[in-house]
């Protein structure tokens, strides 16, 4: 009886310790879509609890996929700063701190006067403003963006040194309806009747110039942060968007019925508006628009970029504030609690929102430690490369380069960009610093000047073989080098282009006879120390060729075929292993035997089924479904880790960083998607989910 009472009592045990399992593993898998805040954070914390009774690759795969994600927490300050909070208060999270108002707005100006201070977020008081500041705060303070400038527009628009606390002057009384601005340059817009602009220096309240604008009734404007770009309402049925240095129109719309202000993205890049229940963004100066449904309209209507031209929030009198990526139209987080005004802290990682009534609330901004996410790839980008030495990931299209510095990684926008002429998919010389990309569609050079610039110069390849080159895909065509691809080998001696109806190879510069039996192809690759190449063949028998590359001038030797709709060929960097997909399969050979070690079936017939191998030799990254990457301990080739986009986004063309540190991926929405490997692993490993 005691046995088996003891067999019962463990069973059960062990049943309701699979029950808690199951239930946090449903709460880990969950999370990956909640919109709640702290539901990342609440969910990496179940994973943790889960992973100390059974560590799985699935479980495993699902708090990757958490840890891709941003999260949005409530900062807790010191008790005094809580209270504060709970009063009227404006946040100036840049620099830590907020500037308390211990009054209501209609309050008598001598219970107002010296009344207003400083205090850190750490509790610390740290100062009143000048005893004559009677300002009443709401709609009628006008802050700087460096918030060293206050212009109170309720006080005959006296301008205050934030700093020192002291007046700086007062501006000239004018009756507008539109409210004046100060710019990152420090300089203070305003309109004046009929028809004019005004500039002011916000050190000293004098007036700097002015523009006449003759069609525009001096009523509402919104400039950009710089100033640079003005957006003017004169009619409430028109928007106009004018450079401000001479008043020469970039962009015209008919907007009835828009909510006025708008609100401007940091960079002066974007802006956004309410209108017809919509929100609708405007990227500047090419005038492109697009609309995002952030709610109904329920009065209240407040917008704001929250530190970056990405992130928007959105609120109303529905007493929820909405943030949406708005580049790639997502939402991010739904948080309970009306507000307006939102501000961010790119350096503190903070987000505030002010209280419809009175107070603010502060959220702590906690960004994915290992995946950032890359919106500004233009439609038709096909590939994402990574310099030799890791510094630079490009991504290139039929027509333009975009250079994204991974030191330090800056998500914003890449820091190179550069159109170019029919050019394709580039590979990165490996033996040189100085000339880090091969184009193959237009067979030129590129280096990075010290000024961040990219420049072209003629590959180095015999014009005769350019020509020849240019000619045979034109013939294929119809004029344009579409579908080229070009690889080298580790050392940069030698080189090869693959396009539709030609294979062409190059030792230090000078062409090498191509196969006996020349083969139609648009798939190359070189094994790192040159001794492999791996050609897709084209026409009624499709194969994956393999040639053995001698050291003369010899024409390559073709060893093996392997039957097969075989796209994009890949050679792991010690050349053992031979890893191939096609929208069917992924399949891997052993260089040795020329034999195939594994083979996958695709579940998801579309694509190419890229591969790519790790640099370390220790992982092959294949394309199992159209929406993850699957990381295949090599040898075992079992699959110990899935990548999936937190956006729910289809993924194509991996490709691993030199260094081994980033892989890089693109969405089907031209978003580029960089998981950094390292941080990847060390937060697993936390967890008690370390790779095996």
């Amino acid at each position: 009886r005691e046995e088996s009472l003891r067999l019962r009592a463990e069973a059960a045990e062990r049943a309701a310790q699979e029950s808690r399992w199951e239930a946090l593993c449903a709460l880990t898998s969950s999370a990956s879509h909640d919109l709640v805040p702290g539901a990342v954070t609440r969910a990496l914390k179940a994973a943790q609890d889960a992973a100390r009774i059974k560590a799985t690759a699935d479980l495993r795969s699902a708090t990757a996929t958490l840890l891709g994600r941003n999260d949005l927490l409530p900062y807790n300050p010191p008790e005094a700063v809580r209270r504060l909070l709970n009063e009227m208060v404006h946040l100036d999270l840049e620099h830590g701190r907020l500037l308390h108002f211990p009054y209501d707005q209609d309050q008598d100006a001598t219970q107002r006067q010296g009344a207003v201070e400083w205090w850190s977020l750490q509790s610390e008081r740290l100062g009143a403003m000048s005893p004559g500041f009677i300002g009443r705060h709401g709609w009628n303070l006008v802050f700087s963006p460096s918030h060293q400038r206050l212009l109170d527009v309720s006080d005959a628009s006296s301008l205050w040194n934030l700093e020192t606390g002291a007046l700086i002057g007062r501006l000239p009384p004018v009756v507008v309806q539109g409210i004046p601005q100060i710019t990152t340059g420090n300089q203070i817009i305003r309109a004046r009747p009929p028809h004019d602009l005004v500039w002011f220096d916000a050190d000293s309240a004098a007036e700097l110039r002015s523009l006449t604008i003759p069609d525009w009734q001096a009523m509402e404007f919104s400039a950009s942060p710089d100033g640079r770009m003005v957006l003017l309402n004169g009619d409430g049925q028109t928007l106009r968007l004018i450079e401000s240095e001479h008043g020469h129109e970039f962009w015209r719309s008919a907007c009835p019925g828009m909510l006025w202000p708008p609100v401007w993205s940091p960079d002066g890049s974007r802006v956004a508006f309410r209108l017809a229940g919509l929100t609708q963004i405007v990227s500047i100066p090419d005038g492109r628009t697009w609309t995002m449904d952030t709610g109904r309209d329920r009065g209240g209507d407040n917008l704001g970029f929250l530190g970056s031209r990405h992130l928007l929030a959105s609120s109303n009198w529905e007493d929820v504030i909405r943030i949406d990526d708005v580049s790639l139209q997502e939402p991010l987080f739904r948080v309970s609690g009306g507000g307006h005004t939102p501000t961010f802290s790119q350096e503190h990682s903070l987000m505030g929102v002010q209280n419809w009534r009175k107070g603010a609330r502060i959220y702590e901004w906690k960004l994915s430690p290992v995946l950032k996410i890359l919106r500004e790839a233009p439609s038709g980008c096909i590939g994402c490369y990574f310099s030799a030495d890791s510094r630079w990931l490009f991504t290139a299209g039929p027509n333009f380069f975009q250079g994204w510095s991974t030191d330090p990684f800056s998500t914003e926008r890449p820091v190179l960009e550069q159109p170019i002429n029919q050019g394709l998919l580039p590979v990165f010389d490996r033996s040189s610093p100085n000339c880090p990309i091969i184009t193959a569609g237009t067979a030129t050079e590129a280096t990075v000047d010290s000024a961040g610039k990219l420049n072209f110069d003629a590959l180095r390849v015999p014009a005769e073989n350019y020509d020849e080159l240019i000619l045979r895909m034109a013939a294929t065509f119809g004029g344009t080098s579409h579908a080229v691809r070009a690889t080298q080998s580790a050392d940069g001696r030698l080189r090869g282009i693959a396009g539709l109806g030609c294979l062409m190879l190059w030792r230090d510069g000078q062409p090498l006879p191509g196969p006996a039996q020349p083969i139609t192809s648009d798939a190359i690759t070189l094994s790192a120390e040159g001794r492999w190449l791996a050609a897709r063949r084209l026409g009624e028998a499709p194969a994956m060729t393999i040639w053995r590359l001698s050291a003369d001038a010899a024409p390559p030797e073709l060893i093996h075929e392997e039957p097969g709709p075989g796209v994009w060929p890949t050679f792991s960097e010690d050349g053992r292993w031979l890893a191939c997909g096609s929208p069917e399969e992924n399949w891997v050979m052993d260089t040795g035997t020329w034999k195939i070690a594994a083979r996958w079936p695709r579940a998801w017939s579309g694509g190419y089924g890229v591969c790519a191998f790790t640099p370390d030799g220790k992982w092959l990254i294949t394309q199992q479904t159209m929406d993850d990457l699957s990381l295949r301990r090599v040898g075992s080739w079992e699959i110990e880790l899935q990548l999936k986009s937190p956006l729910e986004e289809q993924l194509r063309f991996p490709v691993v960083s030199p260094n081994g540190r980033w892989l890089a991926a693109l969405g089907f929405r031209s978003e580029i998607y960089v998981w950094d490997l390292a941080a990847l692993a060390r937060e697993l490993e936390a967890r008690g989910l370390g790779l095996p």
